[in-house]
């Protein structure tokens, strides 16, 4: 028996060029992000958009970061338990302006769009 995650079927999907694929990964990073939108409020700090980066690097994941000094010095709990060696430091502007790059589409998924030109 082979047991698969959802970003090794995601990764599957794509290298097949199975039909649906484009949908079910739009399904799957909503899912991701609604997660990461409560987790973050809950916990009083940033994130950004959740994104499938392929099953061999990170898989679907979302970037969170501190939003004050004092988060800066000790990283909420249950997050410190994940990404061991994970930068954990307050984002300077131009980091911000890159998370910033991911707009909200109207039907509520995300996507990326083109960074900002200065």
């Amino acid at each position: 028996m082979k047991i698969l995650s959802n970003d090794e079927l995601l990764e599957i999907m794509q290298q097949l060029d199975i039909d649906g694929y484009d949908k079910c990964l739009a399904i799957i990073e909503r899912v991701g992000q609604v997660m990461a939108k409560r987790i973050a409020a809950k916990l009083g700090v940033g994130h950004g958009v959740t994104d499938f980066q392929g099953a061999a690097v990170a898989g679907t994941c979302t970037p969170f970061w501190p939003l004050t000094k004092e988060q800066e010095k000790n990283i909420p709990w249950p997050l410190a338990d994940y990404d061991e060696g994970g930068e954990w430091e307050m984002l300077d502007e131009e980091a911000l302006q890159r998370m910033r790059a991911y707009e909200p589409r109207r039907d509520g998924d995300y996507r990326r769009s083109d960074p900002p030109e200065n």
